[in-house]
């Protein structure tokens, strides 16, 4: 009876374990921000890649793996933290980490060529009047072309993490996802 009591009970943690939640397992289903919604940490500050959502400033691992290979790897002493940045290129753009309380988190994604799209859709090449249409207005501009979007929405607040747009000639050229750490 014990013996069958401990077996029923390893059947039931076990499908308790598949079970799981799937946000739990990294595999929640992505449901998109609306067009023109807030610019959120939860929803915007990250890439999706496979509906699989991976935000900024957290361990760089699992985002890795989903984008495979990089082209080339630069690693050099880290001036803000113990002990190294690196910075992972890939053909369509640069992410770059830092050691944070001992781990390597993500801090920048610079994207400049094809292949990655925000989690709205926008990708380098659309049209500039998409970033508006996707993001709405509550935006300031740090240069000509440069639409910001940040979690604040106030360009003052230097350490608020970020979306910044270039654009040239009426086109998306770069898209930078952007946690500050060095303040």
């Amino acid at each position: 009876m014990k013996k069958m009591l401990c077996a029923l009970l390893a059947a039931l943690l076990a499908l308790a374990a598949m079970s799981a939640p799937a946000e739990e397992a990294g595999e929640a289903e992505w449901i998109a921000p609306e067009p023109g919604e807030a610019v959120t940490a939860e929803k915007d500050l990250g890439v999706l890649i496979e509906g699989v959502f991976y935000p900024v400033y957290q361990p760089v691992g699992p985002l890795l793996e989903a984008l495979g290979e990089p082209d080339d790897t630069i690693v050099s002493p880290s001036c803000v933290y113990e002990g190294e940045d690196r910075e992972y290129d890939y053909g369509f753009g640069s992410l770059y980490t830092s050691p944070i309380d001992g781990e390597d988190l993500w801090y920048e994604f610079y994207i400049f060529g094809e292949g990655m799209t925000t989690t709205r859709g926008l990708a380098v090449g659309d049209p500039e009047e998409r970033i508006v249409e996707l993001y709405g207005g509550n935006y300031f501009c740090e240069g000509e072309g440069m639409y910001t979007y940040s979690l604040t929405g106030d360009s003052e607040d230097l350490i608020s993490p970020c979306l910044i747009f270039e654009t040239e000639d009426g086109v998306v050229v770069t898209i930078d996802i952007y946690y500050p750490t060095n303040v």
